[in-house]
Parts: C-alpha cells; sequence; structure tokens
C-alpha cells in the first residue's frame, strides 16, 4: 500500500505495473496448476536480482571497483536470462503447451485464451525488461563519459502537495 502514499520514485508507474502483473501471473499459474511454469519463470528472473541487490548494497560503500563489477555482471546475466531466454520460454509456453494439451484433452478455447492471457503477461514483463536494460545501458554510457554513477531510481519526484 506504500504506493499509493508519499513521494513517489521516478521509476513508480514502471514498478506499480510489474507488481501488478507479477501477482497476476503468480495467481494465474496457481490458479490453473502450472506452477511448474511459474516457478520456471521466476527461478529466470531471480537470477538477476541477487546481483542488482549486490550491486545496490555495495554502491553505498568504498568499494566502487566491486560495485562496478557486479553490476556489469548483473548486465550480462540479465541480457542473458531477461532478453534472451525469457522470450524463449514465453514462444515455448505459446507453441508447444497448447498443441500438446490439445492432444492429451479435449480442446478448450477458456485453456487456450488462458494460455494467450498469461503469454500476454510475460510479454508485458519482457518488455519491461528491455525498457530496463536500455536504463542499464544509459547508467554504462554515464560511467564511461563521466566516472560517476548515479541510481536513478533513488531519485524521488515531488509531489503535488510540496
Amino acid at each position: 500500500m506504500h504506493y499509493f502514499h508519499g513521494r513517489k520514485r521516478n521509476d513508480y508507474e514502471e514498478m506499480l505495473l510489474h507488481h501488478i502483473v507479477t501477482a497476476t501471473l503468480y495467481v494465474g499459474y496457481l490458479q490453473s496448476n502450472f506452477t511448474c511454469i511459474g516457478t520456471l519463470i521466476a527461478f529466470e528472473q531471480d537470477l538477476a536480482d541477487v546481483l542488482v541487490q549486490l550491486s545496490k548494497m555495495f554502491s553505498s560503500t568504498r568499494f566502487k571497483k566491486l560495485t562496478i563489477s557486479l553490476f556489469l555482471s548483473m548486465v550480462v546475466v540479465w541480457a542473458y536470462t531477461r532478453l534472451y531466454v525469457l522470450p524463449m520460454l514465453i514462444y515455448s509456453i505459446v507453441s508447444d503447451l497448447i498443441p500438446n494439451h490439445m492432444v492429451h484433452t479435449d480442446p478448450s478455447w477458456l485453456f487456450t485464451s488462458y494460455v494467450y492471457l498469461m503469454s500476454g503477461f510475460l510479454t508485458c514483463i519482457y518488455l519491461l525488461c528491455i525498457w530496463w536494460f536500455m536504463l542499464f545501458l544509459k547508467m554504462i554510457a554515464e560511467i564511461v563519459t563521466t566516472g560517476k554513477a548515479e541510481d536513478g531510481q533513488q531519485r524521488v519526484e515531488s509531489s503535488k502537495e510540496d
């Protein structure tokens, strides 16, 4: 509920969309008994998150070279898992899950619609991953050109009440 009160960070809309879509996907996977797919995607997404948190943690210390190394490692892992593996998983869900399900059970328009809906939500997550990757590339360009790095996520927009 902290999203609706107080000062909003400059990534408010993206993070709100991300959390709504992610929660919808989790509920959908549990409801449809596709926990194996949900677990695989959550694991794939969490690989880069470990490095994200480590680089954030070390960014406020004096270990700048370690911070930059963690950040660059995170960008590589992010690119592989979220920009390469995730679209392959989405394609596999749409191209393999639906035809395989249709062979083993009665054709169901509801099931097919559900898989396409969940794939749409995953595509939304993928587009957010592309957006965030572009921000990472912008941060790398800033580090190279100015030698300074700023976590743009931490900037706070002033609220209308101020």
